[in-house]
C-alpha cells in the first residue's frame, strides 16, 4: 500500500477534533490559560515547508508542497502533536518598507494552518525570522538584525508590517490570522541579536513596540524570544510570555554522538528565574542533535514542566518527502518512517508533558528515570509509557503491560510482550470494539550513510521485505483474522498469534466473531500472483508468460495469464503460473476440517485454443496432487472433487505411503500450460483467466 494513503486511511474513522471556543489568555499569575480557564499544556514541532530551504527542496523535487504538508499533518496526528510552530521567513512575505506581501509563501501557511487546525492542531506564529532565504527583497535582506533590534527609527517598518501580518485574512479559514482561535499565541521575533552595550530599557522598549504592533489586530498572548539571557528586560516589558530553548548536545557535529548522554539535559535557556516569574513560558526549539537515540524526549517534557514551559516545539520535523536525505538542518533528524524509535519516544514525551504538572520536580541523571507511568533508560535507549490502556515503547521495553487485557492503544518498534515486529518501523494499533483492532505497519528502514553530514543523496532507504508480527492481545486471541482497511477482504490468518504482512493498514479481528469460514477462502490474490511474477521474471531469461489484472462477470478482481506463440520448446516444454497464498495452512486455523471436497476455481479460456489448463495443489514438502480443468471462453463455476487430483510423481518426488491430499493443508495452487495438452494447438498464443481457487469442505454445489 501506499505509505501516504496508508496513514489518512488509518485515521479515516477518526472524527476531526476540534478548536477550544474562545482566546486563551494569560491570568495574573503567568499561566496560560483556554478560554473556560483549563491550563494549557501543548507538545509539538516545528516545520516549515511554505518557507525557504524546506520550501525550495520541495520545489526542487517537482513535488506539490500541499501534499507534501498533507501527508506530514496525518503522521502529526499520529505522534499526539497539539501544535506547530513557525518563524515566518519574512523576506519571503515582505518588501523593503515592511509591506506585507500575500504571495505563494502565505497561502502555503494559510493552508497549513486551515488544515492543521481541522485535525485539532495550534500553530504558533513568529512573524520576524530574520534569516536567510533563498529568495525575497522583505526589510530583513536590507537590515542586519541588530541595526533592526537597536536602530529605532527601524521599529516602525517592522511595526507595519506586524500590524498587516496579524491583519491578513487566512484564504481558506476566513479568519484574520489575529482572531483565528487555531492560533495558539504569537512571538515577535526569533532569536533577535543586541549589540554588546544594548541596554535593557531599549530592549524592553523594542519588545514593547512590536508587541503593541501585534495587538492591534488580535487579543491573544504576545511572547518575547529571551534565548540571549536577556529575562530581566523581557520580565520588564508588557509581553505576556517568554520563549526559550533547549539544546544540550549542541549543534552541527556533523557525525552521530556517541554513548549515553541524558545527564547533558539539565536546563533550558529558560531557568527558573524571578523576572519572568509572572509571565507565561515556552519553549520556543529544543533537541538532542546529531544522534539518533530515542531516550531525551520524556526527559525533556519532565525539564521543561519542571521549569513551568506550557508548550514546547521540537525543530524540527523533517518532512516526508525530504527525510531520506536530510539536507535541510541537518544537525536535526526527526521523521515517523525515517527515525521510528526517535518518534515514538516523542509521542511518550507528549503524553509526559500533558500528564506532569507544572513545576514538577526535576532532577538530572546519568542512565534514566522513572516517573510511573514512565521510564527512561539511556544505556537501552528506551522510552516506555506502561498504564492499563496505553503501552507505548521506543524499542524492546521493560516494563511489562499492567493489565494486558484492559488495553486499548500498543504503539512501538521492535518486540514487546503483546507485540512483536520482524521490522524496524513503527507500528501501531487501536482498538475499535471489543475483538476489532485497526494496525498500522510502517515499512522497515535502513541507514545508508551520515545522516549529519550535509552531504548530497540518501542516508537511508526502505526495505521492501514482509514484515512478521507475533500479536499476543487477550481481546485478539491467538487465532485471528487480518482484513485490508475495509475490513472486508480476509488476507491472512493467525496462528499462534503470528502473521506476515507487508507495510500498510489492516483490521485484526478475533476468531469468534470473524465470520470467517473455510469455504469462503480464495487461494489466489491477484495483487500477490503479479509481485510474485514480478520477481521471478527478474530470475529467467527469456520469459515467455504475461500476467495482468482484470475483472471477471461479477466484478472480482481476476489474474490473466498469456502465453505467447513459440513458448515451448525442448527445454520448457510448460509454462508455470504458482501462487502461494496466506501462509497459515487452513486445517491449522479451522480444525476439525477434514481432507476436503473439493476445489471450486472461476476461470475462462481468453482464447479459442486454449481449452483446458492444469491445476495443481501443492502441499509442504513440494508434493503435488493435480489434474485437468476444461475451459470455455465464458467465465464459468467449476468444481473438481478431490478424487479426480492425481499424485505428480513426474514433478521428482515420490508418495510417502502415509500422505494423502489435504485441502486443508495447502501451500499454493500452480497453473500450468504444456505441450500435453494443447495438441496441434500448441505453437499459437495461449491464455486463461481466473479470479478465484476456493476449497469446499461442506455442501458442493
Amino acid at each position: 500500500m501506499n505509505l501516504k494513503r496508508a496513514i489518512v486511511v488509518f485515521w479515516a474513522a477518526a472524527a476531526s477534533a476540534a478548536m477550544p471556543a474562545g482566546d486563551v489568555f494569560v491570568d495574573g499569575e503567568g499561566v496560560l490559560r483556554e478560554a473556560d480557564g483549563r491550563e494549557i499544556a501543548a507538545w509539538g514541532v516545528n516545520y516549515y515547508p511554505p518557507f525557504s530551504l524546506d520550501y525550495y527542496a520541495i520545489k526542487e523535487k517537482g513535488l506539490d508542497h500541499k501534499a507534501v504538508i498533507r501527508e506530514d499533518v496525518e503522521q502529526f496526528r499520529l505522534l499526539g502533536v497539539d501544535a506547530i510552530r513557525l518563524h515566518c521567513f519574512d523576506r519571503q512575505i515582505s518588501d523593503a518598507e515592511g509591506r506585507f506581501i500575500d504571495n505563494e509563501h502565505v497561502e502555503l501557511l494559510d493552508y497549513l494552518i486551515s488544515l492543521c487546525a481541522s485535525n485539532g492542531i495550534r500553530t504558533i506564529l513568529t512573524p520576524i525570522a530574520w534569516w536567510w532565504a533563498k529568495s525575497g527583497e522583505g526589510f530583513s535582506s536590507r537590515h542586519a538584525m541588530k541595526q533592526l533590534v537597536g536602530d529605532r527609527e527601524l521599529w516602525p517598518l517592522q511595526q507595519r508590517y506586524l500590524r498587516e501580518f496579524v491583519a491578513h485574512r487566512n484564504r481558506y479559514t476566513g479568519f484574520t490570522y489575529g482572531e483565528d482561535p487555531a492560533v495558539l499565541f504569537f512571538e515577535c521575533i526569533n532569536e533577535p541579536l543586541y549589540e554588546k552595550d544594548a541596554r535593557d530599557e531599549d530592549i524592553t522598549a523594542y519588545a514593547d513596540a512590536l508587541a503593541a504592533a501585534i495587538r492591534t489586530g488580535t487579543s491573544k498572548p504576545v511572547f518575547y524570544n529571551s534565548w540571549s539571557g536577556k529575562n530581566k528586560a523581557v520580565g520588564a516589558s508588557s509581553v505576556d510570555g517568554v520563549t526559550g530553548s533547549c539544546y544540550p548536545l549542541g549543534l552541527l557535529a556533523l557525525h552521530e554522538l556517541q554513548g549515553p548522554r541524558l545527564s547533558c539535559v539539565r536546563e533550558s535557556t529558560l531557568r527558573p528565574d524571578a523576572s519572568v516569574a509572572k509571565k507565561a513560558k515556552a519553549i520556543y526549539e529544543f533537541d538532542a542533535a546529531d544522534t539518533e537515540a530515542a531516550y531525551f524526549y520524556p526527559a525533556f517534557a519532565r525539564l521543561f514542566r519542571h521549569e513551568g514551559a506550557q508548550a514546547a516545539t521540537m525543530f524540527q520535523y523533517d518532512p516526508t518527502a525530504l527525510a531520506a536525505e536530510n539536507r535541510n538542518w541537518e544537525t536535526h533528524h526527526f521523521n515517523l518512517v525515517y527515525t521510528p524509535r526517535k518518534a515514538v519516544s516523542f509521542l511518550i514525551a507528549g503524553e509526559a508533558f500533558r500528564r506532569l504538572r507544572r513545576g514538577c520536580r526535576f532532577a538530572p541523571a546519568e542512565r534514566g528515570m522513572s516517573f510511573a507511568p514512565f521510564r527512561v533508560d539511556a544505556l537501552r535507549d528506551l522510552s516506555e509509557m506502561a498504564t492499563d490502556t496505553d503501552y507505548l515503547y521506543s524499542c524492546d521495553p521493560v516494563t511489562p503491560p499492567p493489565a494486558p487485557e484492559k488495553l486499548r492503544r500498543v504503539v512501538g518498534t521492535g518486540r514487546s510482550s503483546v507485540v512483536a515486529s520482524s521490522g524496524t518501523g513503527a507500528h501501531f494499533l487501536l482498538r475499535e470494539s471489543p475483538g476489532v483492532w485497526k494496525l498500522l505497519l510502517m515499512p522497515s528502514v535502513f541507514q545508508t550513510g551520515n545522516p549529519f553530514s550535509g552531504e548530497p543523496g540518501a542516508k537511508f532507504a526502505k526495505s521492501t521485505e514482509r514484515i512478521e508480527l507475533a500479536v499476543h492481545l487477550p481481546d485478539l486471541g491467538e487465532r485471528f483474522v487480518v482484513r485490508d482497511e475495509t475490513g472486508a477482504k480476509t488476507l491472512a490468518r493467525a496462528l499462534g498469534g503470528r502473521v506476515k504482512l507487508d507495510a500498510g493498514v489492516y483490521r485484526l479481528v478475533r476468531r469468534e466473531i470473524s465470520g470467517d469460514r473455510p469455504d469462503d477462502v480464495n487461494f489466489i490474490d491477484v495483487d500477490d500472483a503479479l509481485g510474485y511474477a514480478a520477481w521471478k521474471h527478474g530470475l529467467r531469461k527469456g520469459w515467455w508468460i504475461s500476467l495482468g489484472k482484470g475483472c471477471d462477470d461479477r466484478g472480482e478482481p481476476s489474474l490473466v495469464s498469456t502465453v505467447k506463440k513459440g513458448a515451448f520448446s525442448d527445454e520448457f516444454p510448460a509454462e508455470h503460473l504458482r501462487i502461494y497464498r496466506d501462509p497459515t495452512p487452513l486445517g491449522a486455523f479451522f480444525t476439525n476440517l477434514g481432507p476436503g471436497k473439493a476445489v471450486r476455481i472461476r476461470a475462462r479460456a481468453t482464447t479459442p485454443h486454449t481449452r483446458k489448463v492444469e491445476l495443481a495443489l501443492i502441499m509442504p514438502g513440494g508434493y503435488a496432487w493435480g489434474t485437468n480443468v476444461e475451459l470455455s471462453q465464458e467465465w464459468r463455476e467449476i468444481e473438481i472433487p478431490v478424487e479426480r487430483f492425481r499424485f505428480f510423481s513426474q514433478w521428482g518426488l515420490q508418495k510417502p505411503d502415509v500422505l494423502e491430499l489435504d485441502i486443508g493443508r495447502i501451500e499454493a495452487v500452480n497453473f500450468c500450460i504444456g505441450r500435453w495438452i494443447l495438441g496441434d494447438c500448441q505453437n499459437r498464443e495461449h491464455g486463461f483467466e481466473v479470479s478465484s481457487v476456493r476449497p469446499v469442505f461442506g455442501e458442493s454445489l
